[in-house]
């Protein structure tokens, strides 16, 4: 009972902090273009709040850092390799399902990280 209670006080957290990302399917005039537009700048976000994530989990002591770096690269071989199987896909689809993957990826691993950071 304890433990359901500490997860779903993280998961609250995490809401406040990291809001749901807007549709992309939304933005501007709903043109393919518009829509990687919009992708590419939450991916960016995503990214920038993934390594503040990563360095606050590097400073927590219970985690040992060689171990966190070690799953990190890999992490990263992996999204990338993902990232590009996407790229062989056909037609104007591409961008965007790239697109997401990458933001869902990224946005995962952020998320992943940030509980890791309320480790002990």
């Amino acid at each position: 009972m304890v433990m359901m209670v500490l997860a779903a006080a993280v998961l609250l957290q995490v809401a406040a902090v990291y809001p749901a990302d807007p549709d992309c399917a939304d933005s501007g005039d709903g043109s393919t273009m518009a829509m990687q537009a919009c992708l590419s700048e939450q991916s960016k976000i995503w990214e920038h709040r993934l390594n503040a994530e990563y360095q606050a989990a590097l400073k927590r002591r219970e985690i040992e850092a060689s171990k966190l770096r070690s799953a990190q690269r890999a992490w990263l071989k992996y999204r990338n390799a993902n990232f590009e199987a996407y790229g062989t896909v056909q037609g104007s689809i591409r961008g965007i399902l790239a697109g997401t993957c990458w933001r869902d990826m990224t946005r995962a691993r952020a998320l992943e990280l940030h509980e890791m950071s309320w480790i002990g």
